[in-house]
């Protein structure tokens, strides 16, 4: 009868059957220290005939057998133990792609923070230009429009109204619908600047959180690595990590 064979199955697809009696370590011969067992085995049995015994055939336990037994488990084990390696080498590649899928979120992240943080000092700039270029306090506006609710009634006789106001009126008129237009634009720009800074936090815990779930997602050396990266560049300048990002592309592109 052919010896069994088995069939491993794998991604690949090369052939992986096993047949160990064609392997060229496989013996042919069963020998312990010089003495051919299967020899030794048969003179045994002929001796226990000569003297009348006959042991039944299915009492004796084959070698041959047995040692085929033993190394199928052998080599079922080694094919299993392959099979776990194998897969352990797909889970390593995994882990280093979503590792490089993380650092290039991390990339992106950075740019939007860095964007969202020059919008802001953008806003900050305009919101200075504009209180620098009217110059005209709120409470400068309440006042000029209290004087001119006192004396509406004064200036509201005749057709052509806009004649008979006195110089003062047009002037303080001409104010206040500056200051209107001024302090609504100045109201509409701090809602903007709310909404950028309340977007900044919100950006800023989101990153935080996704920096702890890579973090609790790491070993303990690459956690403790990443920390000490963190505590060396905590105080480089933004410019400073711009050039040691470029730096880190290039040297990537040329391996």
């Amino acid at each position: 009868m052919a010896p069994a064979k088995r069939k491993l199955n794998f991604d690949d697809s090369a052939d992986s059957t096993m047949n160990f009696e064609a392997d060229d370590n496989f013996p042919r011969q069963w020998k312990i220290q010089g003495i051919d067992i299967d020899e030794r085995i048969q003179r045994l049995r002929d001796e226990l005939r000569a003297q009348g015994h006959h042991p039944a055939q299915n009492a004796v336990v084959d070698p041959n057998s047995k040692f085929r037994t033993e190394y199928r488990r052998i080599l079922t084990a080694h094919s299993i133990i392959t099979d776990a390696i194998r897969l352990n080498q797909k889970e390593i590649s995994w882990y280093k792609n979503a590792t490089e899928m993380m650092a290039n979120d991390i990339d992106a992240l950075k740019f939007r923070r860095e964007h969202l943080d020059k919008s802001v000092e953008d806003l900050k700039n305009q919101l200075s230009n504009l209180e620098s270029s009217v110059g005209i306090l709120k409470s400068q506006q309440l006042a000029v429009k209290s004087v001119l609710d006192l004396r509406e009634d004064e200036y509201m006789g005749g057709d052509d109204v806009d004649s008979n106001y006195p110089d003062d009126y047009n002037k303080f008129g001409k104010i206040s619908k500056l200051c209107e237009v001024a302090l609504k634009s100045y109201d509409d720009v701090k809602k903007r600047t709310a909404q950028l800074q309340k977007t900044l936090m919100t950006e800023r815990n989101r990153e935080r959180r996704q920096r702890e779930t890579i973090l609790n997602g790491m070993d303990e050396k690459e956690r403790t690595r990443v920390e000490e990266l963190d505590e060396m560049f905590k105080d480089f300048s933004l410019d400073q990590l711009k050039a040691l990002r470029d730096r880190m592309r290039i040297a990537r592109q040329q391996n």
